[in-house]
């Protein structure tokens, strides 16, 4: 088991969830696709400065194909088709088993790599008493639309999760997750007109973002 940080028992752990199969990326796995010169897994593991520790959720594919992995734990899913909430099981029984004094869990998705750096703050300030806290993207500007959830970006309390994900159906994702732990919602303010939690899940989308600074 590679080493881990141990900073503030208060930090918490993180998970990126970097099951999926890329499939519209011609089936090379989306941590490892190549943006302004870096991996996106790369990009968002530089965005978690501060969790303890930062785990990579891989799903079916061998932890090998993300070589090399420096202090991020990889952790299979138990089922291949389970999706992200695999990943979350997994990051649990990792926790429970090795830093049982973590008691909060920050979800993150791999194709995101301009999540904002003070995401896990925000989220920490905003949980309070509740089990949960996810984020928002901002208004759509001039609409009337409200902000889109990014449930996938999101702070557990672990001691809730377990119940929560018992009762989930299978190909449960992490909005059901969150409507049964009636997450608090922290609304992110857009940079240069660009979401923050924009998804780079097509080829199309990797090329327009290319000439951003993440």
């Amino acid at each position: 088991m590679p080493d881990t940080p141990s900073p503030h028992p208060a930090a918490p752990a993180a998970v990126i969830l970097a099951g999926g199969a890329g499939r519209r990326h011609g089936g090379v796995i989306k941590a490892n696709l190549q943006f302004r010169g870096h991996r996106l897994l790369d990009h968002v593991e530089a965005r978690l400065s501060g969790a303890s520790p930062v785990l990579l959720s891989v799903g079916w594919h061998d932890p090998a194909l993300f070589a090399p992995l420096g202090a991020l734990v990889p952790l299979a899913d138990a089922r291949p088709d389970g999706g992200p909430l695999e990943g979350i099981r997994a990051a649990v029984t990792w926790l429970r088993a090795f830093r049982p004094d973590v008691e909060r869990l920050v979800t993150l998705a791999v194709d995101a790599p301009f999540v904002p750096r003070d995401l896990v703050q925000r989220l920490q300030a905003a949980l309070n008493d509740a089990d949960a806290a996810h984020a928002v993207g901002a208004a759509e500007p001039e609409t009337d639309l409200p902000g889109r959830a990014h449930p996938t970006h999101a702070l557990y309390r672990i001691a809730a999760l377990d119940s929560a994900l018992a009762h989930l159906p299978d190909g449960a994702g992490p909005a059901a997750l969150l409507t049964v732990l009636a997450s608090r919602a922290v609304s992110f303010a857009r940079v240069d007109g660009l979401d923050p939690f924009i998804s780079i899940n097509t080829p199309q989308i990797l090329e327009s973002l290319t000439e951003r600074e993440p």
